[in-house]
């Protein structure tokens, strides 16, 4: 399919590759293009690149009641000659970073996809344009929970689901099943694309605690990963790093610091409401709040459990959500946080399990 593709225009483009609409026998698809390691063409799970492709084959054979909230991959070949030239959206700080993606850029081998075209717009778009009501809110949320369930069920991980790679189709509405629930998808369908970073046990990568969690208590991981998206939705992020990009993790570690060393009366008395959800990372808290009471401590190198870290960031959380000023000063950004749904949002901080949080906002639609 992919020898008798004709680009139409450009979709996007991400820090790896472009993304295009192509027509194919007068149907329109999504082609990605992107440069790959000349070794790389040898198949691997060393390569992302196979992992990837290891995901679509397993979405083809998943139902269409999972693979829609997927997308599907239909194409894909090497190019051996490829002068494609990757633009990118934000400036590369990291030097390591920076060295692997010059690497890829001098490369001359480049991988093609072709996959169905998703109607409608990324959610990071929709979410830049479009007031989101609660129960919007709770219908969003819940699909996204359905995304990382489904990957789940078939021993993967997305690894990088964020607004930039879901899209947003205008839809009537549609039941699904979550769990013992049939829910309605509202009017917006979302589907998760782009698995570069897809997690699965066969593939043996180098995890962080953080991720090789999903092996070991997939339960808490998937939380991790849904209160990032609430965050997302409640502190409107999108728009705060499209106006004013990120800083990375030198920020959120002197932040973090600063967080825990001026207000150790917040992090004392809010950090026993999420006692019984990380019990193991209540310990090494204390350490941490002793230890910065003396010195400058680096969160990042202090703390190693992945418990801790779930602590860490709900605190981070309530405390952006009831003092958003200082928060924004903290992390340097260039705006306040707007929070939307805040009683909302501190509530789901509070739940211990996926099922909790589905019963929470299906109650809320």
């Amino acid at each position: 399919m992919l020898k008798r593709a004709k680009i139409i225009g450009e979709l996007g483009n991400g820090m790896y590759g472009t993304t295009y609409t192509a027509d194919v026998d007068g149907i329109t698809y999504c082609m990605k293009v992107q440069k790959i390691l000349a070794k790389d063409k040898k198949k691997s799970f060393n390569s992302p690149l196979w992992r990837e492709l290891d995901l679509y084959a397993a979405i083809s054979k998943m139902p269409k009641s999972d693979s829609k909230f997927l997308s599907c991959m239909y194409d894909w070949d090497f190019i051996d000659d490829c002068i494609h030239v990757q633009k990118r959206q934000h400036k590369i700080k990291d030097k390591r970073f920076a060295e692997e993606i010059k690497k890829l850029d001098e490369s001359n081998v480049c991988v093609r996809y072709l996959t169905e075209l998703k109607p409608g717009e990324s959610l990071h778009d929709h979410m830049k344009k479009n007031k989101i009501s609660e129960k919007e809110f709770c219908a969003l949320m819940l699909q996204i929970i359905k995304m990382h369930m489904v990957l789940a069920d078939h021993g993967y991980a997305h690894g990088d689901l964020h607004p930039g790679n879901i899209m947003t189709s205008r839809c009537k509405s549609e039941n699904y099943k979550l769990l013992n629930y049939t829910l309605a998808t509202g009017k917006y369908r979302l589907s998760a694309i782009d698995y570069g970073e897809v997690i699965h046990k066969k593939f043996k990568q180098k995890l962080g605690n953080g991720s090789k969690r999903f092996f070991t208590d997939t339960d808490k991981y998937l939380m991790d990963e849904v209160m990032f998206m609430a965050h997302n939705f409640a502190f409107g992020w999108v728009k705060i790093v499209d106006k004013c990009g990120w800083n990375g993790v030198n920020t959120w570690n002197k932040a973090t610091y600063k967080l825990f060393k001026k207000h150790p009366e917040f992090i004392q008395t809010a950090k026993y409401k999420y006692y019984d959800i990380f019990p193991e990372g209540v310990d090494e808290i204390e350490k941490f709040l002793k230890k910065i009471d003396k010195e400058f401590v680096n969160a990042g190198e202090f703390i190693k459990s992945s418990y801790s870290w779930d602590i860490i960031n709900r605190l981070i959380y309530e405390f952006g959500a009831n003092y958003p000023e200082t928060y924004a000063d903290y992390w340097k950004l260039c705006i306040v946080p707007k929070v939307i749904h805040k009683e909302m949002f501190l509530m789901i901080l509070m739940i211990s399990s996926i099922a909790g949080v589905i019963e929470y906002l299906k109650d809320r639609m």
